[in-house]
C-alpha cells in the first residue's frame, strides 16, 4: 500500500454519513410546591438553529464526525414542554395560546447539540422574553454546558442525557429568575 492516507479518507468518508436517530426525554428536577395564584402563557419556543433536527455528532479517535445524532421530536416543543412542567412543579398555573393572561413567555433555541469525543459535552443556547400587557418586562440569554462523562462507548442515551441536563440547568435558572425577579417572590 503506497498511501495509507487515502485509505483513510475514504473510510472516514463512508462512515460520516451514518445517522442515529433518539428521542429526547425530559425529567423534572425542581420541587413540587403549591399554587402561587399566578398564571403565566406559555408559547411555544422558536428553533433559530440552521439544522432543526441535528442534536449532536459521534466522533472517531481521531475526532472526525462519524455519525449524525438526529432528534425524533420536534426540539421546539419538547423544550416548551419541559418549562412547562417546571412552572407547573414550582406552583404557576401555564395557560396556552388563545388564554386572557397578563404574562406571557416566549423563547428561542439557538444552540442545542452534544458533541461526542472523549466525553459527552452538550451544550445549549435560549433566549426568553417576558411581555406583561404587551410590554417587555424581562429578558435573557441562558446557556449551559453540561457533560455527561466519559465516553466508554458511544451511545445515543448517554448524548441525549447530556442535553437534558442543559435543559435542566436552564429551566432551573429560568424558574428562579420568574420567581425573584418577574413576580418578586421569595422561596
Amino acid at each position: 500500500m503506497k498511501n495509507p492516507l487515502i485509505i483513510f479518507g475514504i473510510t472516514a468518508l463512508f462512515f460520516t454519513g451514518c445517522t442515529n436517530k433518539t428521542t429526547l426525554t425530559y425529567k423534572p428536577i425542581l420541587e413540587e410546591k403549591p399554587k402561587n395564584n399566578i398564571e403565566v402563557k406559555l408559547l411555544d419556543f422558536k428553533d433559530r438553529r440552521p439544522a432543526k433536527d441535528l442534536i449532536g455528532h459521534f466522533r472517531n479517535e481521531y475526532g472526525i464526525p462519524t455519525v449524525k445524532l438526529i432528534a425524533r421530536n420536534d426540539i421546539a416543543k419538547w423544550t416548551s414542554s419541559s418549562l412547562r412542567e417546571e412552572l407547573e412543579r414550582s406552583g404557576f398555573t401555564v395557560k396556552g395560546y388563545g388564554s386572557d393572561v397578563e404574562t406571557e413567555i416566549r423563547g428561542d433555541i439557538y444552540d442545542l447539540y452534544c458533541d461526542t469525543g472523549g466525553y459527552y459535552n452538550g451544550r445549549m443556547t435560549i433566549k426568553l422574553k417576558v411581555k406583561r400587557d404587551g410590554e417587555i418586562v424581562f429578558k435573557k440569554k441562558y446557556r449551559a454546558k453540561e457533560d455527561n462523562g466519559f465516553v466508554w462507548f458511544t451511545n445515543a442515551k448517554s448524548s441525549t442525557r447530556a442535553i437534558e441536563m442543559n435543559m435542566q440547568t436552564i429551566n432551573r435558572e429560568i424558574v428562579d429568575d420568574l420567581t425573584r425577579n418577574v413576580f418578586g417572590l421569595s422561596d
